[in-house]
């Protein structure tokens, strides 16, 4: 069967920890002392390329906090939404490479901006260094609580029964839900008939309404929703089930080899440094590794996934490439 996975999960988790010893005084290759990072009193911008309140707002400034205390600095978050990350990122590759503005570039959505030439990007996947993979929030597939649909196997099999004719809900084309989809599709060897909501509740109400068999969502965006009965979740597209879920196999253990969801990946502009990107990426580890250990995840129903800048690079290069599979496919 054809495997098609797109998510942290694919990429080998860090087998060396990254020392914070220096953090504050970063050393050039010839061993000279360069500029401390961050300089005392000298503010980090942190850019969020989407709107306040969703789920990357919501872990962004939880991080933010953190790197400010461990940095012994201050981290202001800036919401820059648009053309679906678009416009944040374009202002972060236009920043001075100093680690004083950083950004979230998250995976797969981010992809589409540059590999797509009808988006008109001015940036492309070299202008945009990994500094290090956050959390990862697998995508999962929620019906209402009285469906027919009791897992993966009677969706799938109900779709190749009715070839089209099965709805399933997605938030917009080409964000994660969609790409979800798609790498089901694909999995599978079925098609799905995908409608597209911009407004969440919309689209919760046409799964309890009934008027799509399922709605693809992330983990974090339904946990609460399907542990009040409201709906009930049949699938998560992650490679290990999810704690937030108990009980909802994974595809893979139904025989569907599809991992996906959304990684929220912290980025800076090229030509930074690689002492200071080794800096913050040590940084946003302490801080993933006391943020869980505190329960703060389990809070939002985020999964900790740190990556450190080179696997975070290999697993942005492996989603390009299943991206431009998706987009050539669309053509």
């Amino acid at each position: 069967m054809r495997k098609t996975t797109i998510a942290a999960g694919g990429v080998a988790v860090l087998l060396g920890a990254l020392s914070l010893g220096g953090c504050a005084s970063p050393t050039s290759p010839s061993g000279d002392a360069t500029v401390a990072y961050p300089e005392p009193g000298k503010t980090i911008t942190m850019i969020i390329p989407f709107g306040a309140g969703g789920g990357t707002d919501i872990g962004a400034r939880m991080l933010g906090d953190d790197l400010g205390r461990i940095l012994d600095t201050t981290v202001v978050p800036e919401n820059v939404p648009g053309a679906s990350g678009q416009i944040g990122l374009t202002e972060l590759v236009s920043s001075a490479p100093d680690g004083y503005t950083i950004s979230w570039g998250n995976a797969p959505i981010t992809s589409p901006i540059y590999l797509d030439p009808s988006r008109g990007a001015t940036f492309g996947p070299d202008d945009l260094v990994q500094v290090a993979n956050y959390v990862f929030d697998p995508s999962d597939i929620i019906v209402a609580a009285d469906s027919p649909y009791e897992n993966l196997t009677d969706l799938v099999d109900a779709a190749k029964a009715q070839p089209g004719k099965i709805t399933l809900s997605s938030s917009a084309v080409l964000s994660p839900s969609d790409f979800a989809i798609k790498a089901l599709e694909k999995a599978a060897g079925v098609d799905f008939n995908v409608v597209y909501f911009d407004d969440p509740g919309q689209q919760r109400a046409a799964t309890l309404g009934g008027q799509v068999a399922g709605e693809v969502s992330a983990v974090s965006e339904s946990a609460g929703a399907i542990q009040s009965g409201e709906v009930k979740a049949i699938s998560v597209f992650d490679s290990q089930p999810s704690k937030f879920l108990p009980g909802v196999p994974t595809a893979q253990s139904e025989g569907f080899d599809v991992e996906f969801g959304s990684s929220r990946i912290i980025v800076v502009p090229k030509g930074t440094p690689d002492e200071i990107v080794n800096t913050l990426s040590a940084a946003i580890k302490k801080a993933i590794e006391e943020e869980d250990a505190a329960g703060k995840f389990d809070q939002f129903y985020l999964a900790p996934r740190y990556m450190d800048p080179a696997e975070t690079k290999a697993y942005a290069q492996q989603v390009d490439e299943e991206v431009k599979a998706f987009l050539a496919d669309s053509q």
